[in-house]
């Protein structure tokens, strides 16, 4: 694995060859994007942006206009669960349901549907009518559609884009996550049903977790620093001053979502007091201000001398298995006038058992030289610069792709690929891979 100062001239190629039909066109574009050269798949992406937006705004007016109403926690919770319980209840026979009809004209009446709920519900707030029986009917009429629409847009993409382009559909409708605390600003106690990799790209962040021995870390990350979180492992994120802190998130599973995370104060609100006092051994009323629904991410006080953190929650040096990887310090495995490769894999971040990845630095004029990787895909992230990939792979095709900081690459395992920079000041980019350890077979060896 090298990179090279010396750039090559743009790789040439022909046109494309197209078959009858847009799907079958896509069907021959292997490269990192070839989803998204199906139409109609373009035209469901956008579509499903613009929806889900809509869903989640629609879905904190409603808990705001709740709470106006009724000013208790106690009925936001009873809504939210009579918005949520036909999804639970209804889903499985739903899905029954939409296997029998066409997908498209089920998605076209269930997304009607849940527009037409929230406009009725908009009138009459706007009108002065609603009320706390509206609400709930609105609650459950949306939670009915959503239980046959979820099945119905998976099963969808198959048939959008045809079973050769099924995998990069659904790697394409899967998202990474980009966080940001301001100063103070506090990720709550929380775990995963998927192990957790991440890499700061801003600022400065505390990272206090509980190992499985019940042992407490409590660590300031940096620009650059990694941190790996095993399936189950409690973690909470504060940013510190005085930008706060920026992130990025990636799963070993593509699954993960925000309804497979756990969370303590969700956990705490569907407690009895008298439990909590019981397991805590503290008088019942010490909870009777505790939160009735999940904080996620709230605003918080700086938090003082990491020292004295350190103190205050006990951490016992070498306790712990580290989950804090000091990347942007360590040794290159190569380097050149071009630029330099550093690796973090089991073998010297052993809590990293699921994720391997890579930092890439390439010097401007310089080159990631041609090479693939046998033992997984690449999911890449473009910190700084601008970069030209170009990914080989059978058909024979060849596809070039420009990329920016904040863009997201993906190159399908063992497809041959080259990165420029394209730019005039370093490109910097992270390649992560779902293995316990870093491959590649590089042709400038």
């Amino acid at each position: 694995m090298h990179t090279s100062s010396e750039v090559p001239a743009p790789a040439a190629t022909g046109p494309a060859r197209v078959g009858r039909g847009d799907r079958s066109s896509a069907g021959r574009a292997r490269g990192m994007f070839a989803a998204l050269s199906v139409r109609n798949f373009r035209r469901y992406v956008s579509g499903q942006a613009l929806s889900l937006i809509g869903t989640w705004v629609e879905t904190v007016a409603q808990a705001l206009l709740v709470l106006r109403l009724t000013h208790s926690g106690v009925i936001l919770g009873l809504v939210t669960a009579a918005r949520f319980a036909p999804v639970l209840l209804l889903s499985p026979y739903a899905g029954l349901l939409v296997d029998r009809f066409p997908k498209r004209r089920v998605l076209l009446v269930t997304q009607a549907g849940l527009g037409l709920v929230s406009l009725v519900l908009g009138i009459l707030v706007l009108s002065g009518h609603a009320g706390l029986g509206q609400v709930v009917a609105a609650a459950l009429v949306f939670g009915t559609f959503s239980a046959a629409d979820n099945p119905a847009r998976q099963a969808f993409v198959a048939e959008v884009v045809g079973r050769d382009l099924i995998r990069n559909a659904v790697t394409l409708n899967s998202t990474a996550v980009n966080v940001a605390l301001e100063p103070g600003g506090i990720r709550e106690l929380h775990w995963h049903q998927t192990a957790e990799w991440a890499i700061m790209t801003e600022g400065k962040c505390r990272v206090t977790t509980l190992s499985r021995e019940g042992l407490p870390s409590v660590e300031d990350v940096f620009a650059g620093d990694l941190w790996f979180f095993p399936t189950g492992l409690p973690h909470s994120l504060q940013g510190l001053g005085p930008d706060g802190a920026e992130f990025v998130i990636a799963f070993d599973d593509g699954a993960q979502s925000e309804s497979n995370t756990l969370l303590l104060t969700d956990w705490f609100a569907h407690t009895p007091p008298e439990v909590l006092a019981k397991n805590f051994r503290v008088a019942q009323e010490t909870f009777d201000d505790i939160p009735l629904h999940n904080l996620w991410i709230f605003p918080g006080d700086e938090p003082g001398d990491l020292e004295a953190d350190q103190v205050a929650a006990g951490v016992e040096w070498g306790g712990t298995e580290p989950v804090i990887f000091r990347m942007s310090q360590s040794k290159p495995v190569h380097e050149n006038s071009g630029g330099s490769i550093r690796i973090a894999d089991s073998t010297n971040f052993p809590a990293a058992k699921t994720v391997a990845a890579a930092l890439v630095t390439v010097k401007p004029g310089g080159m990631r030289e041609l090479h693939w990787h046998p033992n997984a895909d690449e999911w890449q992230y473009y910190m700084k610069g601008s970069a030209r990939m170009t990914v080989f792979n059978t058909g024979p095709h060849a596809n070039t792709t420009d990329f920016r900081a904040g863009d997201v690459g993906l190159v399908r395992r063992n497809c041959g690929h080259y990165v420029e920079n394209t730019g005039d000041d370093d490109l910097v980019f992270i390649e992560t891979f779902r293995s316990d350890h870093y491959e590649e077979v590089s042709l400038a060896n």
